[in-house]
């Protein structure tokens, strides 16, 4: 074989390695004590967010982490041959049960899109017997590799995801959720943007902006930026 078809097949396996060689895990630390640090900008408000991997609770057999916001806000996670999963989220008096877990961010090639069907059940500690079921479908891709910036710094080959999640409620509200994440190696989320669009009975919607971008970290006992 000539030398450009030998060098041709050579690219096309580091490109075929590099779409397929990777896990969420790998991008998605789930230690115990790791914790996260953003700056959050909610259409004209911003403010900080300390995001700490604290505990684990049992869920159908599984352990899942907690991934702790705030004293009364956490969502319980794990990580598997098929991605990042959550269980359940709470907030405050309220909490919603995935049945079957929901699928943050799936192992999945370049360019590929995975479509799941979700269904969830919320519930208030006010009122435990009034159940508010949640039917929904999300699409998501990852759309590549790609360097991105954030105040902390310049993060490289991190993996960019979209995600589009249309949801309804049996109490009448429904809404549409676009985000587009991208993930570092060994870090976690860097940079979120989200639109959500809300759709309640019989108004119009309700749509706002959110961007979230990593300040600085504590990975593996390792400090990352300004603490």
């Amino acid at each position: 074989m000539g030398k450009k078809t030998v060098f041709a097949i050579a690219f096309i396996l580091i490109s075929t390695s590099l779409v397929l060689g990777y896990e969420i895990k790998d991008y998605y630390p789930l230690t115990q004590g790791d914790s996260w640090v953003y700056l959050v900008t909610a259409d004209s408000s911003s403010s900080t967010e300390k995001v700490v991997i604290q505990g684990t609770e049992m869920v159908d057999d599984i352990e899942a982490v907690k991934i702790v916001s705030s004293p009364d806000e956490y969502e319980l996670a794990s990580i598997d041959k098929e991605g990042l999963k959550h269980y359940k989220e709470v907030d405050g008096k309220e909490y919603e049960i995935f049945n079957p877990p929901m699928i943050i961010y799936p192992n999945i090639g370049i360019e590929e899109t995975k479509d799941y069907v979700n269904k969830s059940v919320m519930y208030s500690e006010e009122n435990i017997s009034q159940e508010n079921k949640i039917s929904g479908k999300s699409k998501i891709m990852l759309l590549g590799i790609e360097d991105v910036e954030v105040p902390l710094k310049k993060f490289t080959n991190c993996l960019k995801f979209s995600c589009v999640y249309e949801w309804q409620q049996s109490h009448g509200l429904s809404g549409l959720d676009e985000c587009t994440s991208w993930l570092a190696p060994g870090i976690g989320l860097v940079k979120e943007f989200c639109v959500y669009i809300k759709f309640p009975s019989n108004e119009k919607a309700d749509i706002s902006v959110g961007t979230v971008e990593l300040i600085s970290a504590y990975i593996g006992g390792e400090k990352i930026g300004k603490q």
